[in-house]
């Protein structure tokens, strides 16, 4: 049976769209395998997810499998960058002091997806500056159960939070060698995430509106188109998401997925009262996330005619 025969299949009619979307999370991870890539692990998932906001900490966690292979597993965990001038890397002010068994960090971060309920967390900090006067930046695994961790979560936000969204406080919180990662923090870890969250988010969503139309009835168009856009998705794999000419590819296939998805509202409706108003309301994060998306294709298409300009005319 080929994948996208898998995917028709996968109607999550036992499960409440009132269950802890983070709880849902430790149950359906369990169950996938996990011989595959983070995409096609986000669509299962997706397929899976009884709301939306299941959907977003789906694909949250898939990414960050993404970008550092097997950190989330059955546990939630973050990726802990804005602090209280933002996520630039001149606001990062978070320290990494060496101490005799490895290392300390302080500092706070101010908006931590799912971080009051993450065991773990990537987070961004500063250990020095460069030769340019810019900081340099590293990314470390802090155990959010340690000593030092204080979290506060964020109340009243307008969509997706029931997902614990948190203010982080870290004092001298003690960190072992192993739990430096490799690498420039912003070039290798902060810079390319939103690409990998949204890629990953959106194939959650592009799986969870093919169990929606499975599930209403939809036509066969739509879901035809559903499954060629995820068809699409899938052919990401393995690409390097910080290339131009794969953000200009990825632009497209999202612009089609949120079109497809506007076109659905006959689905919805008939989705129980708590699923329906749940898109509605957390549906609202992939809008969020468009603008961003719309400002990286900008500057993608900027590269390919610097490119062509230099090269071709």
């Amino acid at each position: 049976m080929t994948f996208f025969s898998e995917l028709l299949k996968e109607v999550p009619s036992r499960l409440d769209p009132a269950i802890d979307p983070l709880d849902w999370w430790r149950l359906v991870s369990a169950e996938l395998v996990r011989d595959q890539s983070t995409i096609d692990y986000a669509i299962l998932a997706g397929c899976r997810a009884p709301a939306a906001s299941h959907v977003f900490a789906a694909g949250y966690q898939c990414a960050l499998n993404y970008i550092q292979p097997g950190i989330a597993g059955n546990e939630t965990c973050s990726f802990a960058v804005t602090e209280a001038g933002g996520g630039h890397p001149r606001e990062i002010k978070t320290q990494i002091t060496k101490c005799e068994t490895g290392w300390t960090i302080t500092g706070t971060k101010t908006f931590v997806t799912m971080g009051t309920r993450a065991s773990r967390a990537i987070v961004a900090v500063r250990s020095g500056e460069k030769e340019d006067g810019r900081p340099d930046l590293r990314m470390v695994v802090v155990d959010f159960r340690l000593p030092g961790v204080q979290r506060t979560e964020i109340q009243d936000l307008p969509f997706l939070g029931n997902l614990g969204h948190a203010i982080v406080e870290l004092a001298d919180v003690r960190i072992s060698e192993s739990d430096v990662l490799p690498g420039d923090g912003y070039a290798r870890y902060i810079k390319p995430f939103r690409t990998i969250e949204d890629l990953h988010v959106v194939a959650a969503a592009a799986g969870y509106a093919l169990s929606v139309c499975c599930r209403t009835a939809a036509d066969q168009n739509s879901i035809s188109m559903m499954l060629a856009i995820l068809a699409n998705i899938r052919a990401f794999v393995g690409i390097d998401l910080t290339d131009w000419g794969a953000h200009l590819a990825l632009d497209d296939v999202l612009r089609r997925f949120t079109s497809l998805s506007g076109e659905l509202a006959t689905q919805f409706e008939q989705l129980s009262p708590v699923e329906r108003d749940g898109w509605l309301r957390d549906g609202a994060a992939l809008q969020v996330a468009s603008r961003a998306r719309k400002q990286r294709a900008e500057s993608a298409w900027q590269s390919f005619l610097g490119w062509r300009a230099r090269h071709l005319d």
